[in-house]
């Protein structure tokens, strides 16, 4: 409620999201808890959008809104197919899932925001990709990959950022024992310097 207060009326707000992928709970748990949260936010913040997660359980396990009092909020979802091995198990999701989604969204009457999701993988995992975000802007969904910035450290290529730095980084500083100078210059050296975009992520990304 707090945090409301501070940030309603303020442009560059777009909304409020509740809970990162909110865990250990059951839906209904999960929905209780967003329930309270809605209800405090709304008692000082009327207008602005409030994002609830189905904390991995799945869109058809969240709460319709409209039954549960509840006004200009959006549902979102993350999703990753961790144990895929090739472009077959997300060609299935796109075929498969994606059009129960959508029927739940239209069911909830309200929109639906992929917020996380990757393909990890650099070769097939592009094709994967481009496949979704068809598939996505199809039902005129807001979209969002994992990650924007990955700060390398030598694991193998893949799709996890769209910024990384091609030369990993090596050396630390302990913000525990090091001096304020010492953590200033060392966050100034990793900043955004020797950064780049993964040109064919992008191009996935960002259709032409």
């Amino acid at each position: 409620a707090k945090m409301a207060a501070h940030f309603r009326g303020q442009s560059a707000v777009l909304g409020y999201d509740l809970l990162n992928e909110p865990r250990g709970g059951s839906p209904a748990e999960i929905a209780a808890l967003h329930a309270r949260l809605y209800t405090a936010i709304r008692a000082v913040d009327p207008e602005t959008l409030i994002i609830m997660e189905d904390g991995l359980h799945g869109l058809e396990t969240m709460p319709t809104p409209a039954a549960q009092g509840w006004s200009n909020v959006a549902y979102e979802i993350h999703f990753y197919l961790f144990d895929a091995h090739d472009d077959a198990p997300h060609a299935a999701l796109v075929r498969d899932t994606v059009p129960r989604w959508r029927a739940k969204q239209l069911e909830f009457g309200v929109p639906l925001y992929l917020g996380e999701f990757n393909t990890i993988n650099p070769d097939w995992g592009l094709t994967a990709v481009r496949r979704y975000i068809d598939a996505f802007e199809a039902n005129g969904w807001a979209w969002s990959p994992w990650t924007w910035k990955k700060v390398e450290w030598g694991s193998p290529s893949s799709l996890w950022g769209v910024f990384r730095n091609p030369v990993p980084w090596t050396g630390y500083v302990d913000v525990r024992t090091a001096d304020y100078e010492a953590i200033l210059k060392y966050f100034h050296a990793h900043g955004g310097r020797g950064f780049a975009i993964n040109d064919a992520y992008r191009a996935a990304l960002i259709r032409p």
